[in-house]
Parts: C-alpha cells; structure tokens; sequence
C-alpha cells in the first residue's frame, strides 16, 4: 500500500513541474503588449493604404509604405527579443526540472515506487526496476520517465 502512494506522490510532483514550467513557458512565449500594439498598427496602415490608390495620393501612399515598414521592422525586432528571451527562459526551466527530478530521484533511490508481478514486466523487468530493486518492481528512475512523459502529454492536450 505504501508503495504506491510513493507513485502517486512522484506522478503528482512530477505533475505539478511540469503544468508551472509549462505555465511560465507559454507566458514568455506569447506576444507581449508593444508587440501586439505594432501588429495592430500595421493593419491601420495598410487599411489606410487601401483607401489612398490613384496618382493623386501617390505622396500620401508613399508616406504610409513608409511607416509599414518602419512597424514591419520594430515587429520583427521585437519579436527576435521575445524569441530569444523564450529560449533562455526554456534553458532555465529545462535546467531547473533536472535539478528537482535529481533531487526527487536521490530522496526516492533506496525505495522502490510499487510492485508488480514479474510476468507482467517480462523481459524488461529490470529496465524499469532501475536503480537495482528486485525484478517486478519499478524504481524512481523509470517512475520520473515515465510521469515526466505522461504529464508533458497530457498538458499538451490543452494548449
């Protein structure tokens, strides 16, 4: 009975890192507020650039393909920035997921997470009695995986 409460609070933790590092992931990721100020901009200027057609308003036209691309490129700035902020923000929060599984495998090392007969597991029952339980049972190390892989697809069924 023990044992698989051990697996029920590795899956759950496991869980929970996973939902607030894809929580913190997907804020960073989205277009920020000047970014979005700037898309919607650029589709004043070229609605604008609609109404002005013909010889007589070739100033006027100019003038507006002018500040499209002036937007075009603060956009494109902008959104470089917030890429490149997303992708160190990701390599932290990958590095700090490895860390609190580290941990959680050290503190969970000498105890296996729950039993189940042998035949069930059979020929892999070693692999996921990691790190050296008896056969027929499964370790931490197989237990992260394995919530780590069921939690990350589970959450990408919402987003």
């Amino acid at each position: 009975q023990k044992m698989y409460q051990n697996l029920l609070v590795v899956w759950c933790f496991v869980f929970i890192v996973e939902i607030v590092a894809n929580f913190i992931s997907q804020h960073f990721s989205k277009p920020q507020k000047l970014e979005r100020e700037c898309f919607d901009n650029m589709r004043t200027i070229k609605g604008e650039m609609r109404q002005h057609n013909g010889p007589e308003a070739f100033v006027t036209r100019a003038k507006l393909e002018r500040q499209l691309i002036n937007a075009e490129k603060k956009v494109t700035h902008l959104k470089e920035a917030r890429l490149s902020k997303t992708k160190s923000i990701d390599q932290i929060i990958w590095k700090s997921k490895l860390v609190i599984y580290g941990l959680l495998s050290i503190y969970f090392w000498s105890t296996p997470l729950c039993t189940i007969s042998n035949w069930s597991m059979w020929p892999f029952g070693w692999i996921f009695a990691l790190p050296f339980h008896k056969t027929g049972t499964i370790g931490i190390i197989p237990g992260v995986i394995v919530s780590q892989q069921g939690a990350s697809r589970i959450l990408s069924v919402f987003n």
